[in-house]
């Protein structure tokens, strides 16, 4: 599936102008079992305005505090037959293609925590939203979840049917517990 992205700028002289219009490569980890994922914009800095239109800055996968992602990514089906890797290669490869990512992971189940709130609107599919808690909550297409930095993992457990979730992080800064 293609990504389609069109930007717009100003001129100095202050005129909106169409500044790129054009398809966004998708990638897609080993590591990762079959998800594939679409960086669309972002920056690591609050954004600044007028801008001309030219990509910001983004060098990892999930934003510093200020700075914010936007992104699309879908979860293979539980039918879905995922390439075997090396989990040194894997690791290497998925911190190439997404640097960061798996920064973010908790344990071998793929919970992970980030210093974001993540506003999740899925697309299509059901997934499923599983907590360190032990709590999970299925969630179909249609819907926003907001997760605020909490412990987390996503499951699709459907045979046949991928999800598709559209993604904004918001860089955020996490309170040290109290002791």
């Amino acid at each position: 599936m293609s990504v389609r992205r069109v930007v717009t700028g100003q001129k100095p002289d202050g005129t909106s102008v169409f500044v790129t219009d054009a398809e966004v490569p998708s990638v897609s980890p080993l590591l990762l079992g079959g998800t594939e994922i679409w960086e669309l914009w972002g920056d690591d800095a609050v954004p600044q305005l007028p801008t001309d239109g030219t990509p910001p800055e983004a060098h990892m996968f999930f934003p510093a505090p200020n700075g914010y992602r936007v992104g699309m990514w879908t979860i293979p089906p539980t039918g879905h037959v995922a390439s075997e890797v090396d989990l040194d290669e894997g690791i290497a490869e998925a911190d190439r293609l997404v640097p960061g990512v798996t920064d973010a992971v908790t344990d071998k189940q793929g919970q992970h925590v980030t210093d974001t709130i993540d506003l999740q609107y899925v697309l299509e599919g059901t997934v499923t939203l599983g907590l360190d808690s032990g709590e999970e909550k299925d969630i179909p297409a249609g819907s926003l979840i907001v997760q605020n930095g909490t412990n987390h993992q996503w499951l699709n457990r459907h045979e046949t049917e991928w999800v598709k979730i559209l993604s904004i992080f918001v860089g955020a800064e996490r309170k040290k517990a109290e002791p």
